[in-house]
């Protein structure tokens, strides 16, 4: 199911009594507001205020009729940012009441209009906003590729104006969108860093929403222990915020994770469960997730009518709501159900009219191609009359102010040039420095692996071939005795001997892993982790699209930080258990260690440590960054490492 826009388009049409008083309430209030009101540019704000309200109590039709106004009084303004604000309300008023193509235009005009003054702070987040429900719009139409295009197009200009709330979001909404599209490994990545903000700024429904996302993409990558990691953590949250509309979905997503493991009966309680909540929270989106997993449950038992009943149901709420997406993936379900119970003649009437709907949109998509191109020519011929406008008005101040500025400047250049030089030979000195203590500390990591190296093969080859032939020696010693029935006592020194040659072996693989050199580093990593696994301890890896081509620099440095990490969890933090999880994207590497032990201080600890301070410097040596997050319950590590060959 499509998740996009659960925050920045956070809007339920059926609500209850206290919501719908409360919506009212604030209604009235800018109604007040507004009869006051000074100037055109407060009306219109406070019109599409109205409008957001009245939308939010199921009152369509004075939404409209509200946003409508905004948009008449902001034709009368030349200020650009109004009539993109009016625009942009009156698409939202049409995006909530499945107008689709209508909201597509009213969005795309917000756009074009913000577009010369996007160096504004409010400029900047009406953009994003206009942009994100734009791409909401698109993926109701089924066009989930351009939707995704234009969210992660907004990612850079949501980190520049600092607002961690909104660059959540909408990380939130890429890693929903690839996970709505089947791209996981895309999504991952994004879900992690959404993780990462919400944990250390979100409030706990923010926090049980990304953590419930979280468990639908580990189902989808057929990860069912770790998708059950966090339906328990949003569990734990959950309980403690009461009643809210999440419990419907974490019920859906607990009945798919009971499917996945072939619990049917669970499946079917939590299926139900999720329903139950649904009286109380009556969510569309809810509704769609909980069909869902009535669909997969049935459809896993083989009860392929049941299962098409709730594909039926989801067809019926897609049209009602005019969500293509939903739609085309309903008909599709609903023809390959009705064939597994042997109903071809419907199986066949389904499957028309998905491929009649999938050629439709289709034809709509090359036509909206040849909008967006239209559309895109028309901005540059706007963009290039306003660069024309402004570089006139330059010309013209340089022309007035042009002498008084020489002369200013003249008197100031020197100044200027002695602290600059002052500035850049301190900053040389700095740059100096650091590369220095980089290519010291870097040569002594390479050093120590080549000791290492030089050490393990030298113990193997070395002493371990000298032990191994007195060992030799020794036994056919015994066995000459045993012929005059005597030796019986040096058994005892063999078995010593044995010992210390494994032991010595078990040294040298530890200073250079025969599994890395030989299988890779994948296989390494596992073995290392069922090596360190004691009975106290269970330790668990997760790899995902793990490369081969990992220079071996890297990957002797990505198994020595795992082995630095697990070994400090195992000895002193009291770990029963302990995650590892490592994934790739391009040439970033994502390391991720957590253990349910009795944590440590990561400020007070520093990097004064030798193991730490090894972390730290082998995530320097390949230009990564690193963030622990510790308390009284755990340790997570979370490692991002520059793998490029």
């Amino acid at each position: 199911m499509n998740r996009f826009l659960y925050t920045l388009l956070a809007c339920v049409l059926s609500i209850s009594l206290t919501k719908a008083q409360l919506y009212q309430h604030r209604a009235d209030s800018l109604q007040l507001l507004l009869k006051k009101a000074s100037s055109d540019t407060a009306r219109i704000s406070l019109l599409g205020e109205l409008s957001s309200a009245y939308v939010n109590m199921g009152a369509v039709d004075t939404a409209r009729a509200f946003a409508a106004r905004a948009l008449d009084l902001s034709r009368q303004l030349p200020d650009d940012y109004y009539k993109a604000l009016a625009h942009h309300r009156m698409g939202y008023v049409l995006l909530l009441t499945s107008r689709n193509d209508s909201a597509i235009d009213q969005f795309n005009r917000s756009r074009i209009l913000l577009l010369p003054d996007t160096a504004a702070l409010p400029s900047k987040k009406l953009y994003i906003k206009s942009t994100n429900n734009l791409a909401y719009a698109y993926d109701n139409k089924g066009y989930s590729e351009k939707a995704m295009e234009l969210i992660i197009s907004i990612l850079p200009l949501t980190e520049s104006i600092n607002d961690t709330t909104m660059y959540a979001v909408i990380l939130h909404n890429v890693s929903a969108g690839l996970t709505s599209m089947q791209q996981y490994s895309r999504a991952y990545p994004y879900f992690r860093k959404d993780l990462l903000l919400r944990e250390k700024k979100g409030q706990p429904e923010e926090l049980s929403t990304t953590y419930l996302s979280g468990a639908l993409l580990m189902y989808s990558m057929d990860s069912l222990d770790q998708s059950k990691h966090y339906l328990d953590k949003a569990l734990a949250l959950l309980s403690g915020i009461g009643k809210t509309n999440l419990w419907a979905r974490y019920y859906s997503y607990l009945s798919f994770y009971y499917t996945g493991k072939k619990q049917y009966d669970r499946s079917a309680a939590a299926s139900k469960m999720a329903f139950e909540e649904l009286k109380s929270y009556p969510n569309r989106e809810n509704q769609y997730d909980a069909y869902d997993s009535r669909k997969t449950l049935a459809a896993a038992r083989g009860q392929f009518i049941q299962a098409r009943d709730a594909a039926y149901t989801i067809n019926k709420m897609a049209k009602e709501d005019s969500v293509s997406t939903y739609t085309l993936t309903s008909l599709k379900d609903i023809a390959a159900f009705s064939k597994q119970a042997g109903d071809m003649t419907t199986a066949y009437d389904y499957l028309e009219q998905y491929s009649f709907l999938k050629d439709s949109m289709d034809k709509q998509q090359t036509s909206l191609m040849m909008n967006e191109l239209e559309l895109r020519y028309q901005t540059s011929q706007k963009e290039q009359q306003i660069l024309e406008l402004k570089t006139r008005s330059k010309m013209q101040k340089i022309s007035l102010w042009g002498v008084l500025a020489l002369l200013t400047l003249t008197i100031l250049f020197f100044i200027y040039s002695v602290k600059q030089k002052k500035i850049q030979t301190a900053q040389q000195l700095r740059s100096l420095e650091q590369e220095q203590q980089l290519k010291v500390s870097n040569a002594l990591l390479i050093g120590e692996e080549r000791e290492r190296s030089r050490l393990a093969r030298d113990l193997h080859d070395g002493l371990g071939g000298m032990l191994a032939g007195v060992k030799l020696n020794l036994s056919g010693m015994v066995y000459n005795h045993e012929q005059h029935r005597s030796g019986l006592e040096l058994y005892p020194v063999i078995d010593q001997l044995d010992n210390s040659v494994k032991e010595l072996r078990r040294i040298a693989r530890n200073m250079m892993p025969e599994s890395l050199l030989r299988s890779g580093l994948q296989a390494a990593l596992k073995d290392l982790c069922e090596s360190m696994t004691t009975p106290g301890t269970t330790i668990v890896l997760n790899a995902f699209q793990l490369q081969p081509d990992i220079p071996q620099q890297a990957q002797l440095m990505i198994y020595r930080l795992v082995q630095e990490i697990v070994g400090n969890a195992v000895t002193h933090a009291q770990a029963g258990k302990i995650i590892v999880q490592c994934s790739q994207a391009d040439r970033i590497f994502f390391i991720t260690v957590e253990d349910n032990g009795i944590g440590f201080d990561p400020q007070h600890a520093g990097r004064e440590g030798i193991g730490l301070s090894n972390i730290y410097s082998r995530v320097n040596f390949l230009k990564g960054n690193i963030h622990i997050d510790s308390s009284s319950e755990g340790t997570i590590i979370n490692i991002e490492l520059n793998v490029t060959a």
